[in-house]
Order: structure tokens, then sequence, then C-alpha cells
């Protein structure tokens, strides 16, 4: 159905029922559609222009915010230009100021550390030159002390001179305090000698020993008598702490007093004695199983019999072997059958020897082959962490360890696990000591060694400084006048005693500067009363002061040795003041 071109349309009869109501329907639906699309119009409309309107808007604020944008950084940049003009102006204000005020904390920062400094040195010379009063005072004390010790020596011989014993004993030479012995012999070391002989009018000295603050007097009668310092049982005389005046040891078990005694040796804090029937006997520290005896004591307090058995831990009487010669060391021992056997104990780092590596609390048969295989040996001389052993044929062996060259085996070898033979002595040894700083060995033609450490003159600072020698260096003697040859050796604390086949002493505390490359030592000599010569020497020393001995000749036999060895009518002795003595040399 067509109603024209303009309005077309379409009617389907069978819904409607004519065609008439079908048309109307559609037209009135279609003019529906219009005014339905010009409302649709009319909203869209409204809403663009809301739209445009909310764009605007959006717009201008954007615009408003870069204003503002603008704005805020234009104020910003002024500000800043103006900060920074105002920091430019204050800056050269201040720089002044600052620089004034640097300078002057500098100033006053150099102030203080100038007077810290100046305090300080000053500090420092006033704790110099007080350290040197002290030692000065000391070196006083000690020179005063040695003038005593020495008036006591005179005194003494005397005594002797008046009993018609002179010749028998051990006399006195010459005691040299080192430091003040006021502590561990507040009556006077050599007033106890004295003492001693009161208490035995018809005996001699037979043995004179010290430890680090103990000595041990033997007499001929067969008594020994300690004084000294008592905290570790060195005395033999029970709980006491000192000992000013020489006590009797008490009396060993089993074993009445008097007895034979051959030897007697010290240690820091023990002591070892030999009688004549080879039996051993110690008593003190036992730290580190020095006295042989009682492993489980620290403190041996009383005089106890050693047992050596082949076998260690055998205590049975039947197997103990006899004993010929010993040596204490400081924390070690070392002994010597009548079969050759060398039996150790004490401390273990100071035995040192191959298979030991422990303390060893009873006396130990070393069999080592370096040590078996020497022979027949002299003696056994014990140090501070080394042994020595002499052959009977006179080669020397050491053992054991040495920081400061007593080895004698070079500065590349301070320890050594075996029997080292000593190879810079080109002739047989026929006397060796040891000390707690150096060694000296003497050989049939009188050439006398020395090694470790010892005191060289520097004529710079005029004072004496340590040196050091790690092989045996021969010492020239002819310098001192000395015209006979030496016989025996022996060291102190850090002297070295010579006696001569003319029976005269000399010693030496340092060596002067070698100018040569040859050390010569400061000799100085012993003077005795006229016509005695010396037929043996014997020097004992510790921390405290050093003392040496000698045994007299008879005048006849006196006057056929100076004839024989020429002695020189004028002769150096040594002044009752060392202006060399370095305290701090003894450490």
């Amino acid at each position: 159905v067509s109603s024209g071109d303009a309005f077309p349309f379409h009617v389907e009869t069978p819904k409607f029922g004519n065609d008439d109501s079908a048309a109307l329907c559609r037209f009135r639906d279609f003019g529906e559609g219009i005014e339905h699309d010009n409302r649709q119009c009319i909203v869209r409309m409204r809403s663009c222009k809301s739209f445009d309107r909310i764009r605007r808007g959006f717009v201008e604020d954007r615009a408003r915010v870069v204003i503002q944008s603008c704005m805020r950084r234009f104020i910003v940049l002024s500000r800043l230009q103006n900060v920074t003009q105002a920091a430019y102006s204050m800056q050269k204000f201040a720089q002044a100021k600052l620089l004034r005020v640097y300078v002057s904390n500098l100033h006053a920062a150099t102030l203080t550390i100038q007077a810290w400094w100046r305090g300080n040195r000053v500090r420092r010379i006033l704790q110099e030159e007080k350290l040197k009063l002290v030692l000065a005072g000391h070196l006083m004390r000690a020179e005063k002390q040695t003038l005593q010790e020495c008036q006591q020596a005179v005194v003494l011989l005397r005594e002797r001179e008046l009993r018609g014993r002179l010749k028998k004993s051990w006399q006195l030479v010459h005691v040299n305090v080192s430091v003040e012995r006021d502590d561990v012999y507040p009556k006077g070391w050599a007033a106890g000698i004295r003492t001693v002989e009161s208490f035995n009018p018809g005996a001699d000295l037979s043995h004179v020993e010290l430890g680090a603050f103990h000595t041990v007097v033997a007499t001929s009668s067969g008594y020994v008598y300690t004084y000294g310092l008592n905290d570790r049982g060195q005395l033999s005389i029970g709980a006491s702490s000192t000992s000013g005046l020489p006590v009797p040891v008490q009396p060993i078990s089993g074993i009445l007093f008097p007895i034979k005694i051959v030897q007697v040796s010290c240690g820091v804090d023990h002591t070892l004695l030999l009688d004549a029937d080879g039996r051993v006997f110690a008593w003190g520290s036992n730290q580190h199983g020095q006295c042989g005896c009682a492993p489980r004591q620290e403190i041996v307090p009383q005089a106890t019999e050693v047992y050596f058995a082949p076998v260690r831990g055998a205590v049975n009487p039947m197997l103990k072997r006899t004993i010929s010669t010993l040596s204490a060391g400081a924390y070690h021992n070392a002994a010597i059958d009548d079969k050759g056997r060398v039996y150790m104990w004490g401390r273990g780092d100071h035995i040192y020897i191959r298979g030991v590596f422990s303390d060893v609390p009873l006396p130990l048969w070393i069999t080592h082959e370096s040590i078996v295989d020497i022979g027949p040996l002299d003696r056994v001389v014990c140090g501070l962490g080394f042994t020595y052993l002499l052959a009977k044929d006179g080669a020397l062996y050491v053992f054991g360890q040495a920081i400061n060259g007593q080895l004698g085996l070079g500065s590349k070898h301070r320890r050594s696990r075996i029997a080292v033979p000593i190879e810079n002595i080109d002739e047989r040894v026929t006397s060796i000591s040891c000390g707690v700083h150096t060694t000296l060995a003497v050989t049939p033609s009188g050439t006398v060694y020395q090694w470790g450490v010892f005191l060289l003159w520097d004529p710079q600072s005029q004072v004496c400084v340590k040196a050091q020698s790690f092989v045996p260096m021969p010492v020239d003697l002819r310098r001192g006048g000395i015209t006979g040859v030496a016989v025996d050796v022996k060291v102190g604390w850090w002297e070295g005693v010579i006696l001569t086949s003319d029976g005269l002493l000399w010693a030496w505390n340092f060596f002067d500067q070698p100018s040569d490359g040859i050390f010569r030592p400061a000799v100085y000599q012993y003077i005795l009363a006229e016509g005695q010569c010396v037929r043996a020497v014997h020097v004992v020393s510790s921390p405290l002061f050093s003392a040496v001995f000698s045994k007299l000749e008879g005048d006849k036999t006196a006057e056929k040795a100076r004839g024989a060895a020429a002695a020189p009518s004028a002769i150096r002795t040594r002044p009752s003041v060392n202006p060399n003595w370095d305290p701090m040399a003894y450490n």
C-alpha cells in the first residue's frame, strides 16, 4: 500500500483487520517517532551546551593553573634571587668573621697542643730524671752494700788467719752487689757465711751455692745450712718465709747427719745435693718436677732422696744407680752415673731432647743415640733451657733451646733436640762454665772462648749495651797484662773470671768497642795478700749479687808459680766502685 512519496508506509492487513485502521496506526506511530527524535535532539543539544560549558571551565581552570604556576615560579625565582643576593652580601661579611674565628680556633688548638707537648715532654723529662735518681739511689745503696760485703770478707779472712785455716777453706775474695739485697738477706750475705763458720769453728767451707734468692752452704764436717727466701721451700726449714741467718737443713729421712757431701747445685728455687755414696737429695720447688721426687707435690719441704732407676717410675732401692756428677739448671737437671748413663728430669721444654714433650717428674734415663754415641762423659752443665755435655776427650756437645746464642751453633740454630758438637772451638775443652747470659770455656793452650750475651761499652752514651755472639769467640786477654796461661774459667751474672797458671785471678764485666773487629775485655785483677797464690776458683751469682771464692796455695808454691810466670810488679786493680755498671742491663 502506498500513500504517496511523502509518507510511505506499509500496512499488514491480517493484524488489524482492515487497511484503514492499519494506516491510521502507522501514521500515528510515525508522528510519535518524529516527536521522539525531536526530543532526543533537544536533549543532545542541551548536553552539548553543558559539555561546552564544562570544557570551557576545564580550559579556564587549566589556564588559571598555568597562570598561577607561572606566577609562583616568578615569585620563587624572585625570592631565590633575593636570597642569593642576600647570601652573597652576608658571605662577604661573614667570611672575614668566620676566617677570624677559624684562625682563632686554630691558634688556640696550636697553643693547646704546644702546651700538652711541653707538659708531656716535661713530664717525660721529670720521669726520666726521677728514674735516674731512683737508679742512682739504688746504685749508691748497692755500692754501699758491696762495700759492706767486702768488709765482711776481710773480717772473715782475719778470723780464718787467727784459726790457722786460711788455706783449707773457700776464701771469699769479692762480692759485687747489683741490686739491693735487704729484702732477701736483711743481715747481709757474707755475715751468713761468718755465722756458719761460727757454728762450725773446726770445719771448713766445702761448698757454697746460690739459687735465685737463697743460699746453700755445706761444711767439711758434713752439715748443710741454708738462708734467704723460703717462699717455695728453698731452705728446707718448713713454712718460714725468710731466714736472714743460716739455719741447718732438716735431717734427711733415714739418714743421720753428718754426711760427706761431694757436690751441691742450685736451680732457681730448688737444690740438689750429692753425697760420697752417689746418693742425690733434693728439696724446694717441684712445680715442674725439678726435685725428681714426690711428683704430686709442688713443693718438697725437706731434703728427700732421689732414686735413679733404669725403668721410669721404679723406686726400688736395689735398682738405684750411683751418681758421679750432676748439675741443676734453672728448672731442669741432669746427672751422670758411674756407668756413664745420663739422667734428666724437670721442665720438659728446658730438657728439650727428642722424645721428651712434657715435664719429667722422675729421673729419666736418656737413651737417645746422639748422647749414647758421645762416649764417656766427664761432666754435665745445665743452663736456662739447654744442657752441655763435656766428653772425656774434651769434645763439647749441646742440646736444648737458647735464643740468646748460648747454644754456640750459630744464629740460625737456636734450638736442637739432639746433642750437637760445638765445632767453632779448635781444641779440646778442659773447663766450661755457664751463666744466665753467657758461657765461657778454656782449652789446654789457655785460649778462652765466650759466647752468648755480653756487655759492650758504648763510648758515646757512656753506658754498657748488650751484644750477642752466637758462636764461640776467642777472648783477647793480652791487653790486660795477663802473662799466665788460663787454666780455669767461671761465670758470674755478667762477670767472667779466670784463674791463670801463675795463681792470679783476673776478671772482666764488659768489652771495649772493637776497632779492628776483635772484642777485648776490660780486664781487672783481684788483689790478694802478698805471697798468696790461688789454686782453685769458684763463682756464684744471682740477680742480687755475684761472689768470687778462691782456695789458696802455700807461700812456697805461690813463689814458684809467680817466678815461673814472671808476674809483673805493677798489677791493675779493680776500683771499689764500678763506674761502668749499667743498671738497665739487669733484667
